[in-house]
């Protein structure tokens, strides 16, 4: 599940939230949640008026999503490999 956030501080929160024991305990996988922030999408990109997401929008394929372990990761990730799964 994909998450985006508008703030840093609610993305840290919710990714608390996620290791929970009650969402991440014994066989359960806090790894189906990846987290990101707004900002890192809708923010000018370099060099445009644009903002991210409309100038490069494969962006969002980039290493900028966190699992609740706060490690960074690309959507690939998921596929190539059982990064997040707890």
């Amino acid at each position: 599940m994909l998450i985006e956030t508008t703030e840093e501080q609610r993305a840290v929160k919710l990714m608390q939230l996620a290791e929970h024991p009650l969402v991440c305990g014994a066989g359960k996988r806090a790894g189906l949640f990846w987290f990101c922030i707004s900002p890192l999408f809708t923010d000018p990109a370099e060099g445009s008026p644009l903002p991210l997401y409309l100038d490069r929008p494969e962006a969002v394929l980039n290493s900028v999503w966190a699992l609740p372990d706060r490690t960074l990761h690309r959507l690939s990730d998921a596929e190539n490999s059982k990064a997040g799964v707890h």
